[in-house]
C-alpha cells in the first residue's frame, strides 16, 4: 500500500492499521506525501519513543488520529488483537 491509497481509506472512514518496526516510519512517509496534506488538516508527523510495533490511523474531524502501542518483546496475538480492539473502540466512540 501507498501513501495515496491509505489516504484514500482514511478519506472513507476506514482505520489503517501498521504492524512492525516500521510502521512509525511507515505512517510519518505517509503524511509528508502529497495526498495527506491535500485532504488532512494535520501535519502527523509526531513520533512516539520507543517507536510502536503497531500504529492504527483513523479520521477525526478534518485530521487523521493515531494510537500506537509498543510492546518490551515481540506481541502474541493475544496483545496484538486486544491492541486493535482498544484502538477499534476508542475510533467508534
Amino acid at each position: 500500500m501507498d501513501a495515496e491509497q491509505a489516504v484514500t481509506w482514511l478519506a472513507a472512514e476506514r482505520a489503517v492499521a501498521l504492524l512492525g518496526d516500521s510502521a512509525q516510519t511507515t505512517w510519518i512517509e505517509w503524511t509528508q506525501s502529497e495526498a495527506y496534506r491535500e485532504t488532512f488538516q494535520s501535519k502527523g508527523r509526531s513520533e512516539a519513543s520507543p517507536e510502536p510495533h503497531l500504529l492504527v490511523a483513523a479520521v477525526a474531524g478534518t485530521t487523521a488520529k493515531t494510537h500506537r502501542y509498543s510492546w518490551s518483546d515481540l506481541p502474541s496475538n493475544t496483545q496484538l488483537l486486544d491492541a486493535l480492539d482498544d484502538a477499534m473502540a476508542d475510533i467508534e466512540a
